[in-house]
């Protein structure tokens, strides 16, 4: 699964997925990127976050996309994301006979006023956790640079 860098919902930005496939030990890729392979159709989808990897949100409109790459945001991008909204990564490619669909991971959203991305380190029953979590200031405030007390949850658990 791939760790997506947080974008910003006023970004229009390129999205990413690396899809390989080994073949008697031979790396390609199947969206035919790789010289001497022909090219299959590539498709990706961005629904709203389920927020468990184990049970990425199904995938309801695809986009058409190149060599699995798919511009997304606002202007010429095929789908606008919502601040403070996470979207679940799939890709397709349209192969003969198979379709394969996978789940790439979360992309984190960011962007609306009074919230920012900061990096939070901590402990949670003993085991280190670290991450990029969303911030909001009652007030609108930049929260960058600041302190605020923060609890970490893990499952609804404090």
């Amino acid at each position: 699964m791939t760790a997506f860098e947080p974008v910003s919902a006023a970004s229009l930005a390129e999205i990413n997925v690396t899809w390989t496939s080994r073949l008697f030990g031979t790396v390609i890729d199947p969206t035919g990127a790789t010289a001497g392979q022909a090219a299959l159709p590539v498709a990706m989808a961005f629904p709203a976050s389920s927020g468990n990897p184990l049970e990425p949100a199904v995938p309801v409109t695809w986009y058409s996309a190149s060599t699995c790459q798919c511009l997304v945001g606002p202007g010429s991008g095929v789908v606008t994301l919502t601040p403070g909204v996470a979207v679940d990564v799939w890709a397709t490619i349209q192969g003969v006979p198979e379709v394969p669909a996978v789940f790439a991971g979360t992309l984190p959203v960011y962007g609306s006023p009074g919230v920012t991305m900061v990096t939070l380190t901590g402990m949670d029953g003993g085991s280190a956790v670290s991450g990029l979590y969303p911030v909001s200031v009652a007030d609108g405030s930049a929260a960058g640079g600041a302190s605020y007390p923060v609890t970490l949850y893990d499952g609804g658990h404090a």
